[in-house]
């Protein structure tokens, strides 16, 4: 998890202290957009579906903005958040079946109002689209994983596992808040006592990085990263609860002052983590970068224009349900399912009905082919 991934130092003023924060989700969308771009124009090139390379570029730019809005209105739609703020991105998420599903739809229209005027073949442009759509998804799960969003239940220790900063992760709420299972920090303090300006340490949970670090019961904390407890308005309490309310995001190091034994020792700096959850971002990534490399084997052996797209929303509906059952941060819609549970079951569905109406199109196709006489003319010799 990388929120931040560097600062440039400039305008400092407006964006205090360091400059201009390039953040790791929006980078990896920049990312996505550019890999689109490149992959769409190679891939059109072998595919022949007809797509001007003039409109590579526009075409991915649309479909993006349309994923976008999409992810944001199913987002907004889900957790019930009004569509009056659906610009106010800094305050909620995406939801990318949403995006995936507007986009279609905008692909669809986009083909009726222009492409098919250049001669495009829907299916086979459809077709293109697919491995570009897997790779996109595959670069955005890693914005995902520098944000420590989408993140999974708590991982057996069988299982892989990832740990995030706990200061900066999405997790925090559901794993400190909403299931009790840690604490922020990896350790409680005393109820404040009179004439106590220090925090005084209650319990240290095991194996925490705060532990680690040497932090012990009925250590006084004094400062953390350089905050005197003592010289605040607040109470010592209420300054920490500000302190971590207030983390600057992509912040991961805590350093601790303590007074033990009527002295202050500053203990190693150590980064408060949470406990083991699924990668469920890696595993996203990983599964369509696997999807993404067959469906461009797959091409030269499809029986047929769409069959290559339709295997794109069957192998991706799959994933998602999968995937969903360890994902932790989204709540049971309908059919004791998420609610992108319920669209990966509807896009299993239209795979599957794509692939059965397209089959009988070719069928009807190669039968209307077959019972055409061939014309006499082309067989005389020359």
């Amino acid at each position: 998890m990388q929120q931040v991934l560097f600062y440039i130092p400039i305008f400092k003023d407006s964006f205090p202290p360091n400059g201009i924060p390039i953040n790791g989700y929006g980078f990896m969308m920049l990312m996505a957009f550019l890999g689109t771009i490149w992959l769409l124009g190679k891939w059109s090139k072998v595919t022949k579906d007809g797509l001007p390379s003039s409109f590579v570029q526009n075409l991915i730019i649309i479909m993006m903005i349309s994923g976008f809005v999409g992810g944001r209105i199913t987002y907004c739609l889900q957790f019930g958040v009004p569509l009056t703020d659906i610009y106010k991105v800094w305050n909620g998420g995406l939801v990318l079946l949403g995006g995936v599903l507007l986009s279609i739809l905008v692909f669809i229209a986009l083909y009726q109002l222009y492409l098919r005027r250049l001669g495009v073949k829907f299916w086979r442009l459809a077709d293109t689209a697919g491995p570009v759509l897997a790779l996109g998804i595959a670069l955005g799960r890693l914005g995902c994983l520098l944000n420590g969003c989408c993140y999974g239940h708590v991982a057996p220790d069988t299982c892989p596992a990832i740990q995030f900063p706990m200061l900066n992760a999405p997790a925090r709420d559901t794993l400190v808040e909403k299931l009790g299972y840690q604490t922020v920090l990896g350790f409680t303090v005393y109820p404040e006592a009179p004439n106590e300006p220090r925090l005084i340490v209650k319990h240290v949970e095991p194996l925490s990085e705060a532990g680690k670090a040497g932090l012990q019961p009925r250590d006084r904390i004094v400062k953390i990263n350089d905050e005197d407890l003592s010289l605040t308005e607040f109470s010592p309490v209420g300054r920490l609860d500000q302190i971590v309310l207030n983390w600057p995001r992509g912040k991961k190091e805590m350093t601790l002052v303590v007074e033990r034994d009527q002295k202050e020792t500053t203990l190693p700096t150590f980064i408060p983590r949470s406990i083991r959850l699924h990668p469920t971002q890696l595993y996203e990534t990983i599964s369509m970068l696997l999807l993404m490399t067959f469906l461009m084997l797959f091409d030269r052996y499809r029986r047929h224009d769409g069959q290559v797209f339709t295997l794109f929303l069957l192998g991706y509906g799959i994933h998602r349900f999968l995937n969903e059952i360890l994902r932790n941060d989204t709540p049971v819609e309908g059919f004791s399912m998420t609610l992108s549970q319920n669209i990966s079951v509807g896009l299993i569905l239209l795979a599957i009905s794509f692939e059965i109406g397209l089959r009988i199109i070719h069928g009807r196709g190669q039968a209307v082919s077959a019972a055409i006489p061939p014309n006499p003319a082309t067989n005389a010799p020359s």
